[in-house]
């Protein structure tokens, strides 16, 4: 590929993940950092208030529906009431009044409240701004049913945002020179036995950085919603109650995740020298940090452990991406004793894995390592240029 066919395909990406950064981080401000704001900001400032007695002098509930959403509500009111000798009239239901929801039954209740104060001419209190007496608001609390509401676009649309911000400072901070999408986290580690034609590899913790994000994510969605159903905040259906369990499930899985990666450690694979298919073989050295099985409650003798290959193949080409799996095959099924810190093993790469031609930035072939350990696994993706040309 071209420099400028690079160019223009960074900014056609960078054009993309720019769309995904202004549409939800401005739908996660406006729909959910600020309604969140006024409801705590509201309730402080309203904290400072005086009581009054007050005349309800009207009370109207108001409704919007719309064809994609229920119907929703908000109350308009106005309050006849006396402070430091003066008469002023209040119209402010909440310091953060103005916006129609649907969230419980909040606007029917109050306007409910005021008909009939006003209908017996009852008085009602209110909570005057003594630094501004025409300020005062029936309602002071928190709705803590309207802020879990918030909660999912509070979270989730900026870290979405926050997501393709990455992903575009990733597109421009790629070095071109390269196809390399890995960087080691031991790149510049002084791992012993290693010397400087080495690559270091970081395993993947047996994804529990993706599976904690996702948990995170389902969690923060659902449980608002199992939440809202339990206190009646919403009309829905019992069969919601399942996210919020799969929610736990999940919790599980990390929990669990957490358990075994903690067994088997940080391990790290060598990868040395470069391979050349049909030729030299791909020459791999894992190291166990701590040892092997030593950091167990109840230790044994050996301990099974399984090695795997894959050679995966991705093609940005066109409308979607597509994924192969080119090569698969097993390394190691072995026993091996507590304390080994270092398992080394070899293998040749099939001569016909790189016969198809690669474009440019736009399709991808590297090799994934899988170790089975401990009750463990750990993925190590091998850099793209561990494989050399056809010999």
């Amino acid at each position: 590929m071209t420099k400028p066919d690079k160019l223009m395909n960074k900014i056609a990406l960078s054009l993309f993940a720019l769309c995904y950064v202004v549409m939800y981080t401005y739908g996660g401000i406006t729909n959910g950092v600020l309604p969140m704001y006024k409801q705590f900001s509201g309730c402080w400032k309203a904290g400072s208030f005086v009581p009054v007695s007050a005349m309800v002098v009207s009370a109207e509930l108001e409704s919007h529906y719309s064809s994609d959403a229920a119907t929703t509500y908000r109350v308009l009111a106005k309050f006849s009431y006396d402070y430091q000798g003066s008469n002023h009239i209040g119209q402010l239901i909440r310091l953060d009044d103005r916006d129609y929801d649907s969230i419980r039954s909040y606007h029917e209740d109050i306007h409910e409240q005021l008909s009939k104060a006003r209908n017996s001419l009852s008085p009602v209190t209110l909570w005057v701004n003594p630094r501004k007496p025409d300020e005062a608001v029936y309602d002071r609390s928190l709705r803590w049913m309207l802020i879990f509401s918030l909660l999912p676009f509070v979270v989730l649309y900026p870290a979405v945002g926050l997501g393709a911000g990455w992903g575009l400072w990733r597109i421009w901070r790629k070095n071109d020179t390269t196809s390399n999408l890995v960087e080691s986290a031991f790149k510049h580690s002084q791992t012993a036995g290693t010397s400087n034609r080495d690559q270091v590899v970081q395993g993947d913790g047996g994804g529990l950085t993706g599976l904690s994000i996702g948990c995170a994510f389902w969690n923060i969605l659902s449980w608002p919603l199992a939440i809202m159903y339990f206190s009646s905040a919403i009309a829905t259906s019992w069969w919601l109650l399942i996210l919020p369990a799969i929610g736990l499930l999940l919790l599980f899985n990390v929990l669990q995740t957490i358990r075994t990666q903690r067994r088997i450690g940080k391990s790290v694979l060598i990868l040395k020298g470069q391979c050349l298919p049909g030729s030299i073989p791909m020459q791999v050295s894992i190291q166990f940090h701590p040892a092997l099985g030593t950091g167990l409650a109840f230790p044994r003798l050996t301990h099974d452990v399984k090695v795997t290959v894959e050679c995966i193949r991705v093609d940005l080409r066109g409308d979607d991406s597509r994924i192969f799996t080119l090569w698969q095959g097993q390394l190691i099924q072995a026993q091996l004793a507590r304390g080994t810190q270092n398992l080394n093993f070899k293998f040749d790469v099939p001569t016909d894995l790189l016969t198809y031609p690669v474009h440019g930035s736009m399709v991808h072939e590297y090799f994934l390592v899988g170790l089975e350990a401990l009750g463990g696994t750990v993925t190590f993706r091998l850099p793209e240029n561990a494989v050399g040309a056809n010999a």
